[in-house]
């Protein structure tokens, strides 16, 4: 899903079974918490999250699904397209990564999933309001390690903390937090020149 958008579709519509009646067991619930990761990553990146949805069809009623398709199409022309613009090219290439990627955010999302077996999970509607904010965090933590990961892979040489925040259009106090995890991981390097700090990517 992610891979769409970077390659340059402006929306993303995913058509499932009606709840219930999906014999993948809880296969429309999956899909779900899916398609509410990239929502959230298209809103921290600053794109609609209208511009990904998911539907259910019943096939035996193709009026209501053609209904249904004509209506997001109509969004996503409300919308318009997503500038490929170096900036937004850069955010979508972080989304695609990190959700391809990130064995954090893929563990997270594979936690909250209900099995067929299972009668409660971290999904749950009892626990939503929680697991919710947390994977919030989350994935807003990640998200900026990661687009800090790719700005410093790019660059030869090494970046002071005020260049990456002013690059990346963030927050300083948020991208010095996100590097030491790096460097705590293993994943950028530090040093001193001039009695100033730069960091630059491991290779």
């Amino acid at each position: 899903m992610a891979r769409a958008f970077l390659e340059g579709a402006p929306g993303l519509i995913l058509v499932g079974c009606i709840p219930g009646e999906c014999h993948h067991s809880f296969g429309v619930d999956h899909a779900w918490s899916r398609v509410n990761v990239l929502k959230k990553l298209l809103t921290i990146s600053g794109f609609s999250r209208e511009r990904i949805a998911i539907a259910h069809a019943d096939l035996n009623k193709p009026r209501e699904f053609i209904q249904t398709v004509e209506s997001f199409a109509q969004t996503i022309a409300r919308l318009g397209p997503i500038e490929r613009t170096a900036f937004n090219r850069e955010k979508l290439r972080s989304i695609y990564e990190l959700i391809k990627y990130n064995t954090r955010v893929r563990h997270l999302l594979s936690a909250s999933l209900r099995r067929p077996w299972e009668k409660l999970y971290r999904g749950d509607q009892r626990h939503a309001l929680d697991y919710d904010r947390d994977f919030m965090a989350v994935i807003e933590e990640e998200f900026l390690q990661q687009r800090l990961l790719r700005l410093l892979e790019g660059e030869k040489q090494p970046l002071r903390l005020q260049e990456m925040a002013d690059s990346l259009k963030e927050n300083d106090v948020q991208v010095a937090d996100c590097l030491w995890s790096l460097i705590a991981d293993g994943k950028i390097n530090f040093s001193h020149q001039k009695n100033e700090a730069f960091y630059s990517f491991v290779n």
